[in-house]
């Protein structure tokens, strides 16, 4: 499928927005957040991504796994229900993301998210400026917040900045429950399945292990900024960019 680059001008004003929001979530907020995570092949060196295969969404607790519809049919995400608990659906990202911002507005949350990534994924794939315009009232991107607190609990700034890295600062219990994934490989996997129209059980545990990666991402991200919030922690740290 044809690969997109990423990060356009106006993809970083949605998230320098994003990043605004981000640094002056309080708790309550971040409680109350809807949570997104996309997993996909990712980018490549030159900076192209494809599309995403699938929008992970916690809200109130409750996490249901989007595969994107224009690479998975009803049919796919039927038999893929054999591979775990978690609910899940299909739907254009357009409509999830719609659905998102409504609930976000009518119910006055954010929709928490990490890095520059998503807002990327957003405004590349979507290519509905209405919406992208109202996601910016509402996007707020955990990571700075994270990074911030991270630097003040250690009183230096962290070794890195990726989302394992923060966890393993300010929440580690909760980081020491994910595993290894191969993400990658594993979306490539089932793309396979998909083009095939059948699975195998080797296939079902890849994806149970997919969602459950995905699940804890965002539980991660979200306990992850809610801790960040509370910590005051070393004067010494100073202010760090995503």
């Amino acid at each position: 499928m044809k690969t997109t680059k990423l990060l356009a001008a106006s993809s970083i004003c949605l998230w320098r927005s994003a990043i605004d929001m981000g640094l002056r979530l309080r708790k309550k907020a971040i409680n109350r957040a809807i949570v997104i995570d996309f997993e996909g092949a990712g980018r490549s060196h030159d900076g192209t991504a494809p599309p995403p295969i699938l929008l992970g969404v916690l809200s109130g607790g409750a996490y249901r796994a989007y595969f994107l519809h224009d690479r998975f049919t009803r049919r796919w995400v039927r038999a893929a229900r054999a591979a775990g608990p978690e609910r899940m659906a299909t739907a254009s990202l357009h409509s999830v993301v719609s659905s998102l911002v409504e609930q976000a507005e009518r119910e006055n949350r954010v929709i928490l998210h990490f890095s520059r990534h998503e807002p990327g994924m957003l405004e590349t794939y979507i290519q509905d400026k209405a919406l992208i315009t109202r996601l910016r009232a509402v996007l707020a991107d955990g990571k700075p917040l994270m990074v911030r607190a991270a630097a003040k609990r250690q009183c230096k700034p962290p070794a890195a900045k990726d989302l394992k890295t923060l966890a393993g600062i300010l929440v580690p219990n909760i980081q020491a429950q994910q595993t290894k994934v191969d993400v990658g490989g594993i979306t490539r996997s089932l793309e396979k399945s998909s083009a095939r129209g059948n699975w195998k059980d080797a296939e079902l545990l890849k994806l149970s292990k997919l969602l459950e990666y995905n699940r804890l991402d965002l539980e991660i991200l979200q306990k992850g900024a809610r801790e960040a919030r509370g910590i005051r922690g070393c004067r010494k740290a100073r202010r760090l960019e995503a």
